[in-house]
C-alpha cells in the first residue's frame, strides 16, 4: 500500500493522462462507428462494438470518480461513520 501513497504526489498529471487516453478512445470508438464497414470483417461485428462501449463507460466514471473523490470522502467517511 506504501506503493500508492508515492502516487498520490502524481495523482493531477495521472487523471490529465488518463482524461486524455479517454478522449481519443471515445474519438476512436465514435469514428470506427461513423466509418463504413465491409461484410465480413472486424467492423460489422456487434459484440465487438457493443463491449468496446461499455469497457469506455466504465472508464470514464472511474476517471471521473477519481477526478472527485477528493470532494466525495469527507462526505462518504462521516456517513460511513
Amino acid at each position: 500500500m506504501a506503493g500508492f501513497a508515492a502516487l498520490a504526489g502524481v495523482r493531477t498529471p495521472l487523471l490529465m493522462m488518463s482524461a486524455a487516453v479517454l478522449i481519443a478512445a471515445w474519438a476512436m470508438w465514435w469514428h470506427k462507428r461513423t466509418a463504413a464497414c465491409e461484410p465480413d470483417k472486424a467492423c460489422a461485428v456487434p459484440n465487438r462494438k457493443s463491449r468496446s462501449l461499455a469497457l469506455l463507460i466504465v472508464s470514464t466514471v472511474l476517471v471521473l470518480l477519481a477526478g472527485v473523490w477528493s470532494s466525495l470522502e469527507p462526505t462518504l467517511m462521516k456517513w460511513v461513520s
